[in-house]
């Protein structure tokens, strides 16, 4: 559109305008509609559009007319940017423009309108969302609005939420950025809700009555052959197995970490991992490669340590025998008076022998 014929819009778009007013005055329109459209035209001539686009709007809620629309859509959506919102606008002039008195005016106005739409059409963003698994009663909105699916909505350029929800799903949001004259895709795949814990009854042991307790044996200080006691299992047998419980934990958190990381990139990128413009994928395959290797180190070493505290609280089970470990020192003597060979023996210590020769 050449420079002069831009200057030459906003004089026809007033004039239409003019005579908007004195035919809704004639039709006995709301005054305060009038009176407000009026004062919204002078706002926008002296330059205050931001005033000026709020009193078309209080117009258009008192009043509903063509030329009340095509100002919005003209002065305050278009000019700010919002070109979606705009075409949308001059739209609905077209259907308001029916009532419109009078041929002439009628005409300019739809004139106004069709210029309007065929100069905003070819810059509409637009945005296509597919759904692999689309369930029953689901919501697809943005701002509030339902989308439909498999068909290419015009939208303002800039960022948009999209919310999906459904009943038995998990609820998700993503973010897109559309641009003028381009159709983003945008796919996504409900996720079932985690199923709930179920709650086990707790049965309590039922003791029967005028049972007595059998008496404990008292202990006799020295176990007897094959009794079936046992050596208390070593304390770093227990620090070994909490350590590899905790080092199993935060492996399996890496793991979920890793595979939440990798379903996310797959909810924006698709399956064929083929992401949308101006999304950068490498934070997201970064944090779930880190993961899967802290995850192996882990688990590894705390596979380790489950491991060796196993063989130590196993080794520990195993009974005293007479001829076998001893408690507490054990000496022998040959005669008194004669050389003589002293051994003691002591859990947990290096065997050491003494000799003495006496006569």
């Amino acid at each position: 559109m050449s420079f002069e014929r831009e200057l030459r819009l906003p004089l026809v778009l007033a004039g239409a305008l003019t005579c908007g007013v004195a035919s809704a005055q004639q039709a006995e329109v709301d005054p305060v509609a009038a009176t407000l459209f009026r004062s919204g035209r002078e706002l926008i001539q002296s330059g205050d559009y931001a005033a000026g686009c709020k009193k078309f709007r209080l117009s258009l809620a008192r009043h509903a007319s063509a030329s009340t629309v095509l100002n919005i859509a003209k002065h305050c959506e278009e000019r700010a940017g919002r070109i979606a919102s705009a075409w949308a606008l001059y739209q609905r002039a077209l259907v308001f423009n029916r009532e419109t008195p009078g041929d002439k005016r009628r005409a300019a106005l739809k004139k106004i309108a069709d210029e309007g739409i065929a100069r905003l059409s070819p810059r509409l963003p637009k945005l296509r969302i597919t759904v692999t698994n689309l369930p029953a009663d689901a919501r697809i909105v943005e701002s509030d609005e339902v989308l439909p699916l498999e068909a290419a909505v015009p939208l303002d350029p800039g960022e948009h939420t999209v919310e999906f929800s459904a009943p038995g799903f998990k609820s998700a949001t993503r973010t897109v950025r559309l641009i003028e004259r381009e159709t983003t895709e945008l796919r996504f795949t409900f996720r079932p809700e985690d199923p709930k814990p179920v709650k086990r009854a707790v049965v309590e042991p039922v003791t029967q009555p005028h049972q007595k307790p059998r008496p404990r044996a008292k202990p006799t200080g020295v176990p007897p052959p094959d009794s079936g006691a046992v050596e208390p299992v070593p304390t770093w047998a227990w620090i070994a197995g909490g350590a590899g419980i905790v080092l199993t934990a935060v492996a399996g958190f890496f793991v979920y970490d890793a595979v939440k990381t990798s379903n996310d990139l797959e909810d924006v990128c698709g399956s064929d991992l083929i992401c949308p413009d101006g999304f950068d994928p490498t934070p997201q395959n970064s944090r779930k490669n880190r993961g899967i290797g802290l995850a192996i180190g882990l688990g590894t070493a705390g596979l380790l340590s489950l491991t060796a505290s196993a063989f130590g609280i196993l080794g520990a089970q195993q009974p005293v025998r007479q001829g076998g470990t001893s408690r507490g020192p054990v000496n022998w003597f040959t005669r008194p008076g004669s050389s003589h060979v002293r051994l003691t023996v002591r859990p947990g210590e290096t065997y050491g022998a003494a000799m003495r020769f006496g006569f």
